[in-house]
């Protein structure tokens, strides 16, 4: 299993197709992005980084198809809307949200 934070851009490329999908440029920033981020993040905040890359519409729909695949999780940490991480490498596990600042972190078995 790769480490997260080894992912290579190469390495993005390859699940894409392997997924089925194309690599296109805005995949591929989008990917990297959630993996910068290392934590579940809205969509709102992902279209705002690619901002020029994809737009907030383009960014739902392709993580939708990603989530699909099994690259990315969607994760409902309260907000009244989803949030996103990279799933491919990772294990499935739960999250803590705080309730009074909006914290978020993984629980993971072991």
């Amino acid at each position: 299993m790769t480490n997260l934070t080894r992912l290579t851009e190469s390495d993005i490329i390859r699940l894409l197709r392997e997924a089925g999908y194309r690599a296109t440029p805005g995949r591929i920033a989008l990917l990297a992005s959630l993996k910068r981020a290392r934590k579940p993040v809205s969509v709102e905040a992902l279209a705002k980084e690619l901002t020029g890359t994809l737009d907030q519409a383009n960014t739902y729909r392709s993580l939708e198809a990603l989530a699909k695949a099994g690259i990315v999780r969607r994760v409902d940490v309260g907000h009244q809307h989803m949030h996103y991480e990279l799933a491919a490498l990772k294990p499935h596990h739960h999250h803590y949200v705080c309730v009074d600042c909006g914290e978020r972190m993984s629980i993971h078995k072991g």
